[in-house]
């Protein structure tokens, strides 16, 4: 599940390289090749959307070595294909189709997702342009600047969260007010409770 994690979360700003490395440490630990194979795959999928050569060099060199002994070693095929490098060393690996089509099937999936990372910023950036317009307007005027969300998802999580401590508190509320309520009726003795505590109001002294 990490590493599926590590694959959604590529090309993002989610600290992909960070959390490879502490699950690169968990699994070589644990001394299974299959797991860390894929894990680095998972960061050879990322270094090339991201497109840094020397980070992807790296993984795909861990790769070489992880399936020397033939085991999993189209995993290094696909890593040089989705980074668009030549591989040095003759590869054992026979394809069903020919290497030109399976070059261009694992290529798409980085420039298919490099694409689709650049148009939601463009989205974020031009939204963010937008509703900074009337922010600096407003601090022109003297009115405290509005916060702008930098995403549309960010924006919408944030009004959701909003609305979600708004509630609760109007609901908190109104759940002391009827417990006032209940209480000062039925018990004098609690009355007294409620007015004594911190926060709710007192009646002046005589």
């Amino acid at each position: 599940m990490k590493i599926a994690a590590l694959v959604r979360d590529a090309s993002t700003d989610r600290d992909v390289p960070g959390r490879a490395e502490v699950l690169r440490a968990e699994i070589h630990a644990s001394g299974l090749v299959a797991p860390e194979a894929m894990l680095e795959l998972a960061a050879a999928f990322h270094h090339a959307v991201v497109n840094d050569a020397n980070a992807a060099t790296a993984t795909i060199a861990r790769l070489h070595r992880l399936t020397s002994s033939g085991d999993y070693a189209y995993y290094t095929d696909i890593a040089h294909h989705m980074a668009d490098t030549a591989n040095g060393i003759p590869s054992a690996v026979r394809w069903i189709d020919d290497e030109a089509a399976v070059h261009h099937r694992w290529r798409a999936l980085t420039t298919t997702r490099r694409s689709r990372l650049h148009r939601r910023q463009s989205r974020c950036r031009a939204l963010a342009s937008r509703r900074t317009a009337p922010a600096e307007a407003n601090l022109k005027g003297g009115h405290s600047p509005r916060r702008v969300p930098q995403c549309p998802v960010a924006g919408a999580v944030a009004v959701l969260r909003d609305s979600a401590r708004g509630y609760s508190g109007r609901r908190a509320m109104k759940a002391g007010a009827r417990t006032r309520t209940r209480s000062s009726s039925r018990d004098p003795a609690s009355a007294l409770t409620a007015m004594s505590t911190p926060g709710v109001a007192r009646p002046p002294k005589s």
